[in-house]
């Protein structure tokens, strides 16, 4: 079993690697969005400082696909190089996944969409004691600029645009964060405590505090928690990659077949306006589902 000092050490040269090819990406996207876009390259300064200016829109995109790429794809390849281990054969990349496989994670996450909702709204009403209103101000201006993100990203005029999505709000992301945090994190976490709950829950933590969204905290802790499960049951990576892209990717094709910007407010139609009943009978119905996929899953290995 790995000491802890051990594991300490090699997540900080995994944070490391992430900071240093995460910043070298981000200043070349920096300057190269402005030649691309035809903007100015004062222009560069501003791209994240006025998101909603649709004339930075496509410079906003590229620059956060080279940052994606930057902070969560390239580095765990680096760190496993560093240590002298294969990437594919550590990562557990080599195996495919079936059609029942993608089906049940389909499914899942279908039944989860009630307990989600309802967990959204829950974490969104929480406030803060009086004597720490100046950090909930803080977090609520945080959530209010990561809406606005989101709004200019899901913003599409077209097929062209939808595939740019994909490519920048699912895939990127699905593979990259899966990489660092269920591929190298919470691995790691399991090799020093001998424990797999314990793993799949501090990584669901880190990966939830790192997105800086106060008021989704816990909806996506649970996401975290359940793309962890499906890593920790399969010891296929792919599993909860593809499980990853589903969630993404809903949200991408819910924007640009309704023209909304606001999937929650889709979802949340979907939630037979949020009855109580209904999401108790749905938790129940995606235990039972979550079980009986662990089965097919240990079947299958």
């Amino acid at each position: 079993m790995k000491t802890f000092q051990d594991i300490i050490s090699k997540l900080l040269i995994l944070v490391g690697f992430s900071l240093v090819v995460g910043g070298i990406c981000s200043i070349i996207s920096i300057f190269l969005a402005p030649l691309i876009f035809g903007l100015e390259l004062s222009d560069a300064q501003v791209i994240f400082s006025n998101p909603s200016n649709p004339v930075y829109s496509g410079a906003l995109k590229f620059v956060q696909l080279f940052n994606s790429l930057g902070l969560f794809v390239i580095p765990p390849f680096l760190f496993l190089l560093y240590y002298k281990q294969e990437p594919l054969k550590f990562l557990q990349l080599k195996n495919g996944v079936n059609g029942r496989t993608i089906f049940f994670l389909l499914l899942i996450y279908i039944i989860s969409i009630p307990g989600m909702e309802w967990l959204i709204k829950f974490n969104g009403q929480l406030s803060l004691p009086e004597s720490l209103k100046g950090l909930e101000t803080w977090m609520r201006d945080a959530e209010e600029r990561a809406k606005e993100l989101t709004t200019v990203f899901l913003s599409m005029n077209g097929i062209g645009d939808l595939i740019i999505n994909l490519l920048i709000i699912a895939i990127i992301p699905a593979i990259g964060e899966e990489l660092i945090f269920r591929g190298v994190l919470q691995k790691q976490i399991q090799k020093w405590s001998n424990n797999g709950h314990l793993a799949v829950w501090i990584a669901a933590f880190i990966f939830s505090a790192i997105h800086l969204q106060f008021y989704g905290f816990l909806p996506r802790l649970l996401l975290g928690a359940l793309f962890g499960y499906y890593y920790l049951w399969s010891n296929n990576l792919w599993v909860p990659i593809i499980a990853h892209f589903i969630n993404n990717a809903t949200a991408v094709v819910i924007s640009y077949s309704t023209g909304t910007t606001n999937t929650d407010a889709e979802l949340e139609a979907m939630n037979r306006a949020g009855s109580e009943i209904y999401v108790i009978i749905s938790m129940l119905i995606l235990y039972l589902t979550l079980k009986r996929f662990r089965q097919n899953l240990a079947e299958e290995v």
